[in-house]
């Protein structure tokens, strides 16, 4: 028996399958809920995956505001402050907060986009076991900072090094990194 995974050659794809997975991704806009956005994420990560239809073309047929809207429900939801409890000593003037720092140091980005903008071209294909290994090795960027964290980084890099990153961490870790991919499904 072959285990082979079927694929689909982009004329087998089915045209009714793509026109109702952008009627998925509006409806999940139009309901301004996280958890739909979410579920139906997975429902078209799978549908891609099986080869029914072809995730950037999909993407490619939303407008710009369509995918941020949906990008902005995939996104995890800010983390609320509590409150802060009533001063009951004199007034004083507080001291300013320093800024908050990048939890990936600056190391480790230079790292990571060097994977994605120089390695990448000389290891891709052939020799991919060396980018994993760049990204996942011992003591790596890929294995300091998790999903969240290394999402969060690439919202402020450019597509080529979102594109690439989402690329190894998917064949690291079977499932790609919410927002990394463009669409995030």
């Amino acid at each position: 028996m072959n285990n082979a995974i079927a694929v689909r050659s982009p004329s087998q794809l089915d045209p009714d399958t793509h026109t109702e997975c952008l009627e998925f991704i509006r409806t999940a806009i139009a309901s301004n809920d996280r958890q739909t956005a979410l579920d139906i994420k997975n429902v078209l990560a799978e549908v891609c995956a099986s080869g029914y239809a072809d995730r950037a073309q999909i993407w490619a047929d939303l407008t710009d505001t369509e995918q941020q809207n949906f990008k902005e429900l995939l996104a995890l939801p800010p983390i609320a402050l509590p409150e802060p409890a009533p001063e009951t000593t004199p007034a004083t003037t507080p001291e300013p907060e320093p800024a908050p720092e990048t939890p990936i140091t600056p190391a480790d980005a230079k790292k990571m986009r060097e994977i994605a903008t120089v390695w990448w071209d000389e290891f891709y294909g052939e020799q991919l076991q060396n980018l994993l290994t760049q990204m996942f090795g011992w003591q790596a960027p890929g294995t300091k900072y998790d999903a969240t964290t290394i999402n969060a980084w690439l919202v402020t890099e450019d597509a080529i090094v979102r594109d690439r990153i989402g690329e190894l961490w998917q064949l690291k870790h079977g499932e790609g990194l919410i927002d990394s991919l463009d669409c995030g499904f």
